[in-house]
This record gives structure tokens, sequence and C-alpha cells, in this order.
């Protein structure tokens, strides 16, 4: 963070001068240099230097295929997931039709193309990005094949679960359990990054029937009502009406200083009268129908008697994405030889940090090849309320 630093020198340079009075060549390298400091833990740097090659693209858009090609390749993905934003700050600017048709081209060949894109679900997005926004441009070259740079993509799945006893294995050897504290169990990382991100997925493969929410299990339900007899039709309805009256029933009760406490409760009559109204109305089915009230409205109407995890959509285990990310942490290759001295500079509360220990960096990496692997293999929940849906964007 010394702002005396050559690398701040060139950052400045690359922001504030005038780049049609530079060669060509000089804007090259300064263009290579800022992608390589895109590998820093620095959130500034990394940041500061992405509107600085942002800058020199700008007046320079032909330089774009050339630095994506020379580092589409480099196996750390924090280069590509900035060159990408990149490129889509230079063409949603003023660029002509050509520079983006260019930089599309580039874009393509150097992710979308892949049987599998790189790893990392920002640089996909990013990508994706400019790809789209060619196209609505009317500047996509027709050697671009959209549908390969539309997610789902195709990445390896069943992923395999790791066992606490083999990571905290792995933590011995690398020298150092720093990793293994932020992405496991109630570390900071894995609380406040894994839980919240994991939360948007569900357990259910892509190539399985589509989750329903309970709008959806309702709706399904009554639309196979509609074809039943009149008398069970009626029935149903009493029982809904029966259950929505014992709804409105409940009451909260508080007490106060030391009998302070809070109870919940509803009115005798209208859960009996509940219970009577679904009996009369199970009553009436045929074995058939009555595994389709069990599968769609029993958790809607009388979700206490479903297990808790079967009432709302089969969210992804948390537990099992810690574990993953822990250990493809430490298998991109952290170890106390070759980072003895790896801390970061923290800021307020639970900022983000300036500086970043180099683990942390790594965790950042594979959470983002953990969600892309999620957004290719299984179903996403968004909207409200959430609804299972294939990703699509963030």
């Amino acid at each position: 963070d010394d702002d005396r630093h050559p690398l701040w020198e060139l950052i400045r340079w690359s922001l504030t001068a005038n780049h049609e009075l530079a060669e060509i060549e000089t804007l090259r390298l300064a263009a290579i240099t800022l992608t390589w400091v895109f590998t820093a833990s620095s959130c500034l740097l990394r940041d500061t230097a992405t509107k600085a090659l942002i800058s020199i693209f700008v007046n320079r858009p032909q330089l774009i295929p050339g630095v994506l090609s020379r580092f589409q390749d480099v196996d750390d993905l924090y280069i590509m997931e900035r060159i990408c934003p990149a490129v889509l700050g230079v063409i949603a600017r003023y660029t002509s039709g050509e520079d983006i048709k260019a930089s599309a081209i580039a874009v393509y060949q150097a992710v979308s193309s892949r049987q599998t894109p790189q790893l990392n679900i920002n640089l996909r997005d990013y990508a994706r990005a400019v790809i789209e926004y060619a196209l609505q441009k009317g500047c996509l070259d027709e050697s671009i094949n959209v549908d390969k740079c539309r997610p789902p993509y195709h990445s390896e799945w069943p992923l395999l679960d790791t066992a606490k006893e083999e990571i905290e294995r792995i933590a011995e050897k690398s020298g150092g359990r720093q990793i293994l504290l932020s992405a496991l169990d109630w570390g900071d990382f894995a609380r406040y990054e894994i839980e919240p991100k994991v939360h948007h997925f569900t357990s259910i493969p892509l190539d399985q029937s589509k989750p329903l929410n309970n709008e959806e299990r309702e709706n399904a339900f009554i639309k196979e009502l509609s074809s039943w007899d009149i008398e069970k039709q009626k029935a149903f309805e009493n029982f809904k009406s029966a259950v929505e009256e014992k709804n409105a029933s409940l009451r909260i009760e508080t007490g106060s200083g030391a009998d302070f406490h809070i109870g919940f409760s509803y009115s005798e009559e209208k859960v009996e009268r509940a219970k009577q109204s679904e009996e009369i109305f199970l009553s009436l089915l045929r074995e058939k129908e009555r595994k389709l009230y069990e599968q769609f409205m029993l958790p809607v109407l009388v979700p206490d008697k479903v297990p808790y995890e079967d009432r709302t959509l089969p969210v992804f285990d948390a537990n099992f994405a810690k574990r993953w990310v822990t250990k493809k942490t430490y298998e991109y290759g952290w170890n106390k030889d070759l980072f003895p001295d790896d801390r970061g500079q923290h800021g307020v509360a639970r900022d983000r940090p300036r500086v970043e220990r180099i683990g942390k960096k790594y965790q950042w990496l594979a959470l983002f090849e953990f969600m892309a692997r999620l957004t290719d293999n299984v179903w996403v929940i968004g909207g409200w309320p959430g609804r299972a849906i294939v990703y699509d964007h963030p």
C-alpha cells in the first residue's frame, strides 16, 4: 500500500496520462504489467489497477485481444477475473462496432469456446456479459456460438466430500491451520462468505426434476384436483378453509419481569375443525390421490407433519461446501514454507481488509470455483419467494 511504489506510479500514469502521445508498445507493456498486478492480495491495488487497465484499453482497444490471449491460460484466475470486467468496462463506453466485435471474439476464444470455461463464477459472468453486449449492439461475429456463452456450462460432478479428519491432516502437513480455522465450521469465512452464498443453491442436480416451492406445489395440486369429482373438491375447500381459520386464531402470549416468556397457541376449536376436515377429505381419496396430496399439499397446509428439511426447497449442505472449499484452498499450494508471514491488514468491523492473506485469496478462488461448479450442475434458488431455476446471471 506504499503509494511511492513503482506500481502505483504506473497506475497513476495509466489513469491520467495522455495516451495518444504514448507509443503503442509502451501501452502494451504497461497493460501487461497492470494485468500481473491482478494477482495481488491487496483489494485496493487490484481495484485501481483494473481501472488503470480500462483507461489504457479505452484509448487502445486493439490491445485487448493480445492481452487476453497472453493470459488466458495462466492458472491464477484472479487475472482473468479482472481482465474480463475490464473489457466489459471498455466496450460499454464509447467504442466502435469493430472494436466491440474484436473484443468479443477475443473473450470468446479465451473463455467461452472451451469445453469447460475457467472455473470462476465471476469471470464467467463478465465474459458472458461481453458477448451479450456485443449481441445487443449488433456487433457479434458470426463465428461465435452464443449458446456456448450461456449457462449452464459443464464441469465435473458429483463433487467428492472430505472428512474433517483428513482436512486436519492436510493442514498439519502444510504447517498452518489459519485456512482451516477461517473456512471450516464457524470461522469468519465459513459463516460470512460460504454459508450465505451456498444458501442460494439447492441439492438437486439439474438432470433431476425441478424441486417446487410451496406456491408451485399448491398450483400443481390444484391442477390435479380440478379433474377430480366435485365431492372431493368441496371437501378440499372445506379443509383448506379450516386450516386458514386455525392459522388466523394464533395467539401470542408474553409475560413480564421474572415471568417473562413467549408462548404461541391456537384456538382448540379451530384446531379440531381443521383435523376433522382433513380426515374427511382423506377418506374420499384413492391411494394415488392421497400420495399426490402428501407430495404437494401436506408441506403447505400441515407442515408439522413433514420433516423440516422437506418443507421448503432443499438447500445445498453448507458443511459439505466448507469442507470442499477448505481442502481446495490447501490444494492450491499454500504452505508455511512458501508464506511464512502470511497476514492481512484489517479495516473496520467485518469489511474485507485492504490487504488479505494469500491463504484468504486462495479461499476466494476455491469458493468461486465451487460456485461455478454448482451453477453447472444443480438447481439454483432465485426470485422471491424462492423458486428453483437454472442459473443465468447474478
